[in-house]
This record gives structure tokens, sequence and C-alpha cells, in this order.
């Protein structure tokens, strides 16, 4: 069977200012990109079929400001090893794999998309988690209902996995450039970073099985689901696009709202789903405009 092949072949992908680090979870490696350093720590997980490359120009901009800052490649996605996440236990013990090679005794926690629905399910999964969680970001994620069946998720994961591929990495980044509001190395280095290249074409390095163990996660953190969670602080930055979505976006804050009390919601109102490349210095103002806030211990 041919391995699959993260885009990198003897060319150093990481964006710049940054430091490749990896955190051992049971003998398996969680690949993190880090910068920065001191007592405030950022610890962020990217969405699904994305690297830590995602949060490369925020990482930067952190340590910049006096902030400890760090990205993870999820498990299965980018250059982290497939680890099986089966439930908020598992998700935890990812974050916490990661506070221990960064030698952090607390931090705040965040995510896009699936990752901020990794987040609050890992946060429901472990006592010592929430306790060491000074606050948390959500980028568009964690607080819309998600009700597929897990027959639907199988299918949609199939279907996906096997249509987003691409004959050559010129056809898939050109696909990436036409759909940007605007394109630059950071990005470019991020939608390289979540591919690989197998049998000659160019494909998510994800599997069905780990896409269907993340869209579960994505499940079960819903806010229907969710136990009260009672976090010190909480942003949720959402989108403002298409806003056809905003009856469903602020009837899915207000659930959430009942198990985060804390919540702080800020909208971009120009930024689709894709927040973090459609709008970076809106995301970037707020986030260090809510760390700012945070009662650091």
């Amino acid at each position: 069977m041919e391995r699959w092949k993260p885009f990198r072949g003897g060319v150093d992908m990481r964006p710049n200012g940054l430091d490749e680090r990896y955190a051992n979870l049971g003998g398996r490696k969680i690949r993190l990109l880090v910068s920065g350093e001191g007592h405030r720590t950022l610890v962020l997980w990217p969405g699904l079929g994305a690297t830590a490359e995602s949060f490369a120009r925020l990482l930067r901009e952190g340590a910049s400001r006096g902030y400890a800052m760090a990205a993870l490649d999820p498990p299965g996605q980018g250059l982290s090893d497939r680890i099986p996440l089966r439930g908020r236990s598992d998700a935890a013990a990812v974050f916490l794999a990661v506070l221990a090679e960064l030698g952090a005794q607390s931090a705040v926690l965040g995510g896009h998309s699936y990752g901020a629905g990794a987040t609050l399910a890992a946060l429901a999964g472990s006592r010592e988690l929430r306790k060491r969680t000074q606050g948390v970001i959500l980028y568009d994620g964690g607080y819309l209902p998600f009700d597929d069946s897990a027959e639907d998720r199988q299918r949609l994961c199939e279907s996906y996995l096997s249509e987003f591929t691409f004959a050559s990495w010129d056809e898939f980044l050109d696909l990436q450039r036409r759909e940007a509001k605007h394109w630059d190395d950071d990005m470019e280095r991020a939608a390289r970073a979540s591919m690989v290249e197998q049998g000659g074409r160019i494909r998510l390095r994800l599997s069905v099985s780990q896409c269907c163990e993340a869209m579960e996660l994505m499940a079960c953190s819903a806010p229907a689901l969710l136990p009260p969670l009672g976090l010190p602080a909480a942003l949720l930055l959402r989108a403002g696009q298409p806003p056809e979505m905003e009856s469903e976006r602020v009837a899915g804050v207000e659930r959430l709202r009942g198990r985060i009390p804390s919540l702080v919601v800020r909208v971009l109102p120009e930024a689709s789903h894709e927040l973090l490349d459609d709008d970076p210095a809106g995301v970037a103002q707020e986030t260090f405009s809510f760390l700012s806030g945070v009662r650091w211990r």
C-alpha cells in the first residue's frame, strides 16, 4: 500500500517566526506550531481537515504581544499521528498533552469550526481541563445544532473525501485562490499543509474514520447536549455571512449562553465561516481584546 505523504519534499513549510514541536499522547505525536513565551498561554485547535498553519498570523501577532501561542494539527490531520477521538475524554487528553509539552499549568483554549466543537467537548469531558482553563475562544463554531445521524455523517465523510481530490497541486491551489477573498503566503502554506499526494492525486490528509470521529465530537458538543460549563471567560467570534443564516445563528447563540453564562459574542459582519482568512485583522483585534481582559494565573 502506498503511504500518504505530506507536501514537504524537503521544503520547510513552516510559516516564518514559528517553531515546530511535538506533544506526546500515549506514544503518539501531536504536531504543534508555537511562538512566544510566558505564562499567558493560548492553545488553538483548527477546523476539519485544517492544520496549525491556519492560525499562523494569529500566532505571530500573539507572540509580539507577549503571549505564548500554540496551534495543533488535530489527530489524523496534518503531521499529527492518527489518534482515536471516540469521545469527550479523548479530546481532553489531546489538550492536556499539549499543555504538558508547553509546560503550561493553565491556558485559554480555542478552536475554529470543528476545533471549537472539540474544545467544548474536551471541557465537558474533563474536570481537570476545566480547572486549568482560564477562558475559551470559539471561532464560528460550537453554537449551531448538529442533527445528522451517524449514518448520514458516514456518508457525508465518504462523499466529501472522495470528491475533494485534484489532479495536481496547481489545480488545487488555483481553486483555493479563486475562492479566497485575498491570498497570501500564509494561506498557501495552510492550504498545502492540509493535503497529501497519493497515487498521483492530491487529497485531504484525513481518513473517513477520523472524519466521522470529528463529526461525532461536533455532535456531542452541540449546545443541547453540553452540560453547564462554568468558564471564567468565553468569546464566540462569529460570521455575519451569508445573511440568510442569521436567524439560525442567533438561536444557536442563545442556546449556548444557557450553557456558558460568561459568553460574549462578537460578529464580523463581512466574514463568512472562513473568518480567519476573510477578516484576519478583525479576528486579531477581537482575540487580543478578549485576552487582555482574562484574569491570568
